[in-house]
């Protein structure tokens, strides 16, 4: 198995493009899928709203039945130090993790590359 880049995950009554995907055939539903999330956002509204998206994307995915058997969201938080960014940044691991959504920091080179190269 090889990852597939940009490639549709769902079903006609619901999909969304991951960046990076593996499938067993291409007729099955994806194995494994990659999204980074990128948050560092101008103001923390934009970091909740930009992860909450994704998150209500997982949502759908789950209630169709089609969401990737091994999902990982890999996280670039906010650059600057600005309380109020990392105050939303960390709302949004504990968000992820309450929606049992996998996640790592963009800096979890050796996690990245364990998940990746794991077959699902």
């Amino acid at each position: 198995q090889h990852y597939l880049l940009d490639e549709r995950v769902g079903d006609e009554g619901y999909h969304v493009r991951f960046p990076f995907v593996k499938r067993r055939s291409s007729e099955d539903r994806p194995t494994q899928a990659i999204k980074a999330l990128h948050l560092d956002r101008k103001n923390p509204t934009d970091i909740l709203r930009h992860a909450d998206d994704w998150r209500s994307v997982v949502q759908r995915l789950r209630e169709y039945g089609t969401v990737p058997d091994d999902l990982l969201f890999v996280l670039q938080g906010p650059l600057g130090g600005e309380a109020s960014h990392v105050r939303a940044f960390d709302q949004v691991r504990r968000d992820l993790d309450e929606s049992a959504i996998p996640h790592v920091s963009a800096g979890a080179t050796a996690e990245i590359l364990a998940f990746a190269h794991r077959l699902a």
